[in-house]
């Protein structure tokens, strides 16, 4: 038989399933963000330091990066609060969802590259945040997830009292004469339905995961312009509260050198961990249907069988169209240096619905590069 790739052999059937055999548990594939290789660098005890927009000394800024997610405390202070009359330019009465950052630097203050982006373009006018977080890290990192937790409990549901419109952005130093030293956004890739841009809107939960193309930087800010509490005073000037009680920054491990199960070669943990959390991110977005998810994690080189990157994402997505239940699970994960990047080898399963079905089951191989200054997928094959 031809060698296919994985993707392709994931559209099922229930001819040919061993019934005998027992699938891996999809349990796996929802391990902690820690056992997938990542490590939380935004806390005190990790060497981060934060700073806000303005300090509150009954709800300070420390507790962002103290591990405390819990909302029960709010009370005794637990958690940051900053209450804000922010100014609007040009807005109407009713509040428009803003649509992207300003590419630019704040014009009130031009020679401050740390105003970059803090400015929202919106559909009437341009309006300033609510409020600001900086998470510095100790040293450079390589992100590509933040968990922020917002104002959550019975007595303060996130619904009526937590943050809606929110922008994530990170620091980065210009290296060529054509780039410029200062905030950019952050390139989403878990957009839900409904969300374009790198913006998120109408958010009524209490925990928000923003997953994103991997960047390496020392600091990165979340700036937030709507709660769910704010309202308008005026035609240019609006209230609102920003309630967090913590900030997640996920990256990979410390750098060391270990020795892989498939070789004696010294390898990098950092690229074992970041090769991981690769794969982990490939069956997120299978599991989830979402297209951009699967596609962050493929390379623009990609290619199998004759097939490109661009035709695989025009394939999948006629997959997840005709496979709604399909999911897919890795484990056993080895990771492999080579000459032009590395080879992940894994145990994987295929299930078609709910139950115990398993379409195909065997060894899957990745081929990964690093050409693109990250861990990117370029062949798959079983």
């Amino acid at each position: 038989m031809k060698n296919l790739c994985l993707i392709y052999i994931l559209i099922i059937s229930f001819i040919g399933c061993a019934a005998s055999k027992q699938p891996l548990s999809l349990a796996a594939a929802k391990s902690s963000l820690e056992n997938k290789g990542l490590l939380n660098l935004a806390l005190v005890s990790n060497g981060a330091k934060v700073t806000v927009s303005e300090e509150n000394p009954d709800h300070p800024a420390s507790t962002l990066i103290n591990g405390i997610t819990s909302s029960e405390n709010w009370d005794s202070g637990e958690g940051w609060e900053v209450k804000n009359d922010s100014v609007v330019v040009d807005f109407g009465q009713e509040f428009q969802n803003p649509l992207s950052p300003i590419e630019a630097y704040d014009p009130n203050d031009p020679s401050n590259p740390s105003s970059y982006g803090i400015r929202v373009q919106a559909n009437n006018g341009m309006a300033n945040p609510l409020g600001w977080v900086v998470i510095e890290l100790p040293e450079k990192k390589t992100v590509n997830r933040m968990v922020v937790y917002t104002i959550d409990s019975e007595k303060y549901p996130a619904s009526k009292f937590g943050v809606s419109h929110l922008l994530l952005q990170y620091w980065t130093e210009a290296t060529l004469e054509s780039e410029v030293t200062g905030w950019k956004v952050v390139d989403r890739i878990d957009n839900s339905k409904g969300q374009t841009g790198n913006i998120i809107r109408d958010n009524k939960s209490g925990v928000i995961s923003i997953r994103f193309a991997p960047v390496k930087t020392q600091k990165m800010r979340l700036a937030i312009w709507w709660t769910n509490d704010s309202k308008f005073r005026s035609h240019q000037f609006l209230n609102g509260t920003v309630r967090l009680t913590e900030v997640e920054i996920y990256g990979y491990e410390r750098e060391k050198k270990v020795e892989t199960a498939l070789n004696k070669e010294a390898i990098n943990d950092n690229d074992v961990a970041e090769i991981k959390v690769v794969l982990d991110t490939y069956v997120d977005g299978y599991n989830e249907k979402n297209i951009n998810i699967l596609m962050s994690c493929i390379s623009p080189e990609y290619s199998q069988g004759g097939e490109t990157c661009l035709e695989l994402k025009k394939r999948m997505v006629l997959i997840f169209a005709e496979n709604e239940q399909a999911k897919l699970v890795l484990q056993d994960i080895k990771v492999k240096q080579t000459d032009n990047g590395a080879i992940a080898t894994a145990n994987y399963e295929s299930i078609i619905d709910d139950s115990t079905n398993v379409a195909n089951s065997g060894i899957a191989t990745f081929s990964l590069s690093k050409a693109t200054g990250f861990w990117k997928i370029v062949g798959i094959d079983k």
